[in-house]
């Protein structure tokens, strides 16, 4: 539970420090981005089939669905990926 909460609190200093860009909004849910992290907020239960090692297989007590997109490039990838292919 202590490591939950960490990985929590991680995340809303990282949510706070970046822009949160909203690209759906409906009575049900909320679809967001902050960075690297796709966000979306359960406002109302859902059936919910997950693979998480904590909280895994089919549940209705999830509110929030979080995805980081750890494979995007930066700049600075981008750059090196265009420099590769051009060689």
């Amino acid at each position: 539970m202590k490591l939950a909460l960490v990985s929590l609190m991680s995340f809303a200093q990282l949510a706070a420090a970046q822009t949160r860009t909203v690209f759906a909004e409906t009575p049900t849910f909320t679809a967001s981005r902050t960075g690297r992290f796709v966000v979306i907020e359960l406002k109302t239960p859902h059936l919910v089939l997950s693979t998480s090692g904590r909280a895994g297989g089919q549940t209705s007590a999830v509110r929030f669905l979080v995805n980081h997109q750890s494979g995007e490039a930066n700049g600075e990838m981008n750059a090196r990926t265009a420099n590769m292919t051009r060689e």
